[in-house]
């Protein structure tokens, strides 16, 4: 919701008029991130014939915009072929007849990585334009409140969800085997089940469920550092939104191999990574975090803010979609 939200205030602050579409049945509104509400209507809203562009978010997105033969933008975060991702072979034929459908309606298309992008290419053909909007971070934080966690063991963060079992197994063997030096906590959901066998969480992680606005940024600026754990082992598949949030609010990141971000936190100075599947790996990196931190946290918040804003994201929409719109 909160890409959606910054993405949809963004346009509208670039001088377009923005609708945000959703399964309900009367216009609303929405408290923007900027102060100014959003426009929330009806999915119905789309046959009205008030649209000159619509952007879909995820695969079943496609299904959503019968009625519109207007140009299309469809955003996709991965792109499935009949191999990989692993953990998407429950669905991986609705999933790739929802690219097929993709690929007959869509003008242009999103993706959040060079990644996904060439793997579309490689596998539709380069017949359209197609842009690179990555996860982007707000230009401005609440400043620091309250501790969260008021415990004496430094705070170790997983942040969002945890998709699949391995990633769970993987967060309960650091809570273990940290016991007695840090705490890890999860801010999010476990969403294993929804990839196969659902793992439970260890009791030694402590669970916060889902926290937003000032609440979600304490979180983050009271931890030691910040987890980012991969899906599975393919890049394509571990486009890691969490690690630039972690950024932005100044935490360093220890990163699991595959993360594509793992580039940026080195770069920047702000943490480590480790092998896929290194248990040992992801240990030894937690240890030299908790002991050594890092360098300089302002500079790396100063340029998250000033190169990967929300706002430089809805600039680049606002420039493709002012290309499909004379």
């Amino acid at each position: 919701m909160e890409r959606l939200t910054y993405l949809a205030a963004g346009l509208a602050d670039g001088g377009a008029e923005v609708d945000i579409l959703a399964p309900i049945a009367a216009p609303a509104r929405l408290p923007g991130p900027y102060g100014q509400p959003l426009s929330l209507r009806p999915l119905s809203a789309i046959r009205e014939g008030r649209y000159q562009i619509l952007k879909t978010c995820y695969h079943p997105g496609i299904d959503l915009v019968e009625g519109f033969d207007g140009p299309l933008v469809c955003r996709l975060v991965r792109v499935v072929d009949r191999q990989v991702p692993a953990r998407d072979e429950p669905r991986r034929e609705r999933l790739l007849e929802w690219q097929r459908k993709i690929h007959r309606r869509a003008t242009a298309l999103a993706f959040n990585n060079p990644q996904n992008q060439e793997r579309w290419q490689r596998n539709h053909g380069p017949g359209r334009p197609s842009v690179l909007t990555p996860t982007g971070c707000p230009e401005d934080i609440p400043p620091r409140g309250p501790d969260p966690y008021g415990r004496d063991l430094p705070a170790v963060l997983f942040l969002g969800s945890l998709a699949g079992g391995r990633m769970v197994d993987m967060l309960n063997r650091a809570a273990e085997a940290l016991s007695g030096l840090a705490e890890v906590h999860l801010v999010g959901l476990n969403k294993s089940r929804l990839y196969g066998e659902p793992v439970p969480l260890s009791s030694r992680v402590i669970d916060h469920g889902t926290r937003t606005g000032p609440a979600l940024w304490d979180f983050m600026a009271w931890a030691a550092f910040g987890i980012s754990l991969a899906a599975g082992p393919d890049e394509f598949d571990n486009d890691s939104s969490k690690v630039v949030y972690y950024l932005r609010a100044g935490l360093p990141v220890l990163c699991e191999e595959p993360v594509l971000q793992r580039g940026m936190v080195a770069e920047m100075g702000m943490g480590h990574s480790f092998a896929h599947g290194d248990v040992d790996g992801m240990l030894a990196r937690s240890h030299a975090l908790l002991a050594e931190g890092v360098a300089d946290r302002g500079q790396a918040m100063a340029r998250m803010a000033r190169e990967h804003s929300w706002k430089r994201r809805a600039e680049t929409y606002l420039q493709l979609f002012n290309s499909l719109v004379p």
